[in-house]
């Protein structure tokens, strides 16, 4: 049976599989059920943990990762987008928002593509790609398959064979039990859950406004190259609501301009 029109589910001789982390807890708990589907594998199943630094992240995510990919003898996969989230922004003159998620479809969607297109001849032919998106988290997440064809699947054989299935095992989990999971890693949470719900970019424009004013009060010098290229491009982080504006109103540095 041709593996892209046969029935989709999960196999037990995939011969990479490669876990998308972000450093925070819904990736952890991704990472512990790919941990324990590895189990099953064949020992010469190669295992790759991925990160995305998008140029918004907490500076110590990048030594987190390697710490954990360290911890479970992943390979460490760092990618970076030529342009970082502040080059695209001043490009585009334009934060992204819900119909222009730019952000993802450059910086992670992207990368993380292009990543796997140019290592088919490393990842073997039956690759998974495992991320932590939970129902519970969004209306859009809440519609997406615990398992589908991921984009770099080839649809034919021209150019080889190769299968990438897109798996996401933490769905239908709350909010708690991947908390659970860490701690059975023995992987902390993330210093930004003492004052933020969601461990995303530091300024998310989908980020809680009381979660950026903590998040600006705790990196007060990161802050600033955001509060700095908003006013420069003149178009505020969210509609009706801009980062200079926040930080006037709720921070005790110094004041900035205002955007309204």
């Amino acid at each position: 049976m041709n593996e892209i029109t046969g029935p989709l589910e999960l196999r037990d001789d995939y011969t990479s599989i490669i876990v998308s982390y972000s450093t925070g807890i819904d990736s952890t708990g991704a990472l512990a059920k790919a941990l324990e589907l590895a189990k099953k594998l064949p020992r010469k199943t190669k295992k790759f943990l991925l990160y995305c630094d998008t140029g918004m992240e907490y500076k110590i995510n990048t030594g987190l990762f390697y710490q954990v990919a360290k911890a479970f003898k992943l390979v460490p996969v760092l990618l970076q987008n030529e342009k970082t989230f502040l080059d695209i922004l001043l490009e585009r003159q334009k934060w992204p928002d819900m119909k222009n998620r730019w952000c993802t479809s450059y910086l992670k969607t992207g990368v993380t593509d292009k990543w796997i297109r140019a290592n088919r001849h490393m990842l073997g032919e039956r690759v998974l790609f495992i991320t932590g998106e939970r129902r519970d988290e969004s209306p859009r997440r809440a519609k997406y398959p615990e398992l589908d064809w991921q984009s770099t699947t080839l649809k034919t054989e021209r150019k080889g064979r190769f299968i990438c299935h897109w798996y996401r095992p933490v769905l239908d989990f709350e909010k708690g039990k991947m908390f659970e999971y860490g701690k059975k890693l023995h992987i902390p949470p993330h210093p930004c859950y003492e004052y933020v719900n969601r461990c995303s970019c530091m300024f998310c424009v989908f980020m809680m406004d009381k979660h950026t004013i903590e998040n600006m009060k705790n990196h007060p010098q990161d802050a600033q190259k955001w509060l700095q290229a908003e006013l420069k491009i003149n178009h505020t982080w969210k509609n009706k609501m801009s980062l200079n504006k926040l930080w006037n109103e709720n921070c005790e540095e110094a004041p900035m301009n205002i955007i309204v």
